[in-house]
C-alpha cells in the first residue's frame, strides 16, 4: 500500500461547445416529444432512487462521487456518501476507497481532498485512501474514475453517491464500460420537496446526456465520444 492518498492526475475538462450544443439540442428533443422521454426518465431516477441498496457484495474498491462544498466545508449530503463509505470499508466490503471531485464553486480545496480528510477523521488509514481531484462534475467524474481503473483492470467499484443520482452515475458508468456496483448513500429514500426536485433535475441531465451521446455517435464526433467513452 502507498504511504500516502493517490492523486489521479487527469487533464481537466470544460463543458465546451459541443456540450452546450447538445444542451440545445436536448431542449429541441424535449419540446418536439412534449416532454414524454423525460417523463419516463423521471420514473427510471425514482426508481433507482427507492430500490437501490446500501450494501454491495464483491467489490475491490470505494469509490465516493464527490459534492460541492460551501466555503470550503463539506455538505451533510457529502458526509452521508463518506460515511457509507466508510461503514462498507470497516464491514469489508472493499479494500480501498477512492473520493472522486476537484475544485468548484469559489472552494480553495477540491472535494476529494476534504473527502480524504473527512476520512482520515472517521479513523480510515491514510494508506488505504486515493483522490482524483480534477473533475468538476458526473461525466467528468467518472471518465477520470474510469482512467485509475486502466491503471489496475479487473477491478470492481462500490459506486457510492446519493439515491437520486445513482441513475445517472448508473448510464454514464455502463457508457464508459467502468465495472461497478451501485450503493446509496442514505438508508431509505424520504421523499422531500427537495428530494422531487432534485429527481426532475437528474433526469433532465439524463435526458441532456443520452441526447448528445446519441448525436456524438451519429456524426461521429471524436471530441464528444471520448468524453463520454
Amino acid at each position: 500500500m502507498n504511504t500516502k492518498p493517490q492523486s489521479v492526475n487527469v487533464t481537466q475538462n470544460a463543458v465546451g461547445l459541443d456540450g452546450y450544443f447538445t444542451l440545445f439540442l436536448s431542449n429541441i428533443v424535449l419540446l418536439a416529444t412534449a416532454g414524454l422521454y423525460w417523463l419516463w426518465l423521471i420514473k427510471v431516477v425514482y426508481q433507482f432512487s427507492k430500490h437501490t441498496p446500501v450494501l454491495v457484495q464483491d467489490c475491490d474498491l470505494i469509490a465516493v462521487l464527490g459534492l460541492r462544498p460551501a466555503n470550503d466545508q463539506i455538505t451533510a449530503e457529502f458526509k452521508l456518501r463518506l460515511n457509507r463509505a466508510v461503514a462498507l470499508f470497516e464491514q469489508g466490503y472493499a479494500n480501498s476507497v477512492l473520493v472522486i471531485g476537484g475544485k468548484t464553486g469559489n472552494n480553495t480545496h477540491s472535494e476529494a481532498e476534504l473527502g480524504v480528510r473527512y476520512l482520515l477523521d472517521k479513523g480510515l488509514s491514510k494508506n488505504y485512501l486515493m483522490a482524483e481531484d480534477h473533475s468538476r462534475h458526473t461525466l467528468e467524474n467518472l471518465h477520470n474514475a474510469k482512467r485509475f481503473f486502466l491503471n489496475q483492470p479487473n477491478q470492481i467499484a462500490a459506486l457510492v453517491t446519493s439515491r437520486y443520482h445513482l441513475a445517472r452515475s448508473h448510464r454514464m458508468a455502463n457508457s464508459m464500460r467502468i465495472a461497478h456496483r451501485l450503493c446509496a448513500a442514505e438508508d431509505e429514500l424520504k421523499i422531500t420537496l427537495k428530494t422531487v426536485i432534485n429527481i426532475l433535475k437528474e433526469a433532465y441531465f439524463i435526458h441532456w446526456y443520452e441526447i448528445g451521446k446519441a448525436w456524438a455517435y451519429s456524426v461521429n464526433n471524436k471530441n464528444s465520444l471520448n468524453r463520454i467513452r
